[in-house]
């Protein structure tokens, strides 16, 4: 009677301890904290179809879209970022563009392992083309935590230049990794 009681106890303890441990484990997947260093890397593509091109024929266009932000959590919930971020036609003769870019982002739960967040971002066309301008872009995204310093996230975001005449706006979602250091 007495080993069915040691037994027991020990697999209590050893279930006790085990349920411990993936607390533990859960608690320290956390999206952000103040003061922590956050670098993105994320891209996106979109394909557009028509059905007659110049010649008469359909075209396709493939989109293409990277970016590597660098960003600091100022308090536990904001992150101030900025960035570098790039895009080129497949399918058609074009040059890439490339841009800068800076933003906030403000987390609704950071210190859980998943958090949607809102924000928005200044980008300024690095090649220039005559009569560009800087756009701006509000965001909407979730970021979850795979590991105690890796997430990912899938977002959200519409913009377009900052002009009075311009009547454009462009949608977009990226799917990227952030680490947290």
């Amino acid at each position: 009677m007495r080993k069915y009681v040691t037994c027991l106890v020990v697999l209590f303890l050893g279930l006790t301890a085990s349920d411990a441990l993936a607390q533990a484990a859960e608690s320290t997947r956390v999206v952000g904290r103040k003061g922590a260093k956050q670098l993105s890397l994320s891209f996106s593509t979109t394909t557009q179809m028509s059905s007659a091109s110049q010649f008469g024929g359909p075209s396709t266009s493939t989109n293409i879209f990277g970016a590597i932000d660098v960003g600091r959590f100022l308090t536990d919930r904001f992150v101030l970022a900025f960035g570098i971020s790039g895009s080129g036609n497949v399918g058609e003769g074009s040059t890439p563009s490339f841009f800068s870019n800076g933003g906030a982002a403000f987390y609704f739960s950071p210190q859980k392992s998943s958090s949607l967040y809102i924000g928005g971002d200044v980008l300024s066309r690095l090649t220039q083309v005559e009569g560009t301008m800087p756009e701006v872009v509000g965001k909407v995204g979730v970021q979850t935590a795979l590991k105690e310093n890796a997430s990912i996230f899938i977002e959200g975001a519409y913009g377009g230049a900052v002009n009075a005449l311009s009547t454009n706006g462009s949608l977009r979602t990226r799917l990227g990794l952030r680490v947290l250091f």
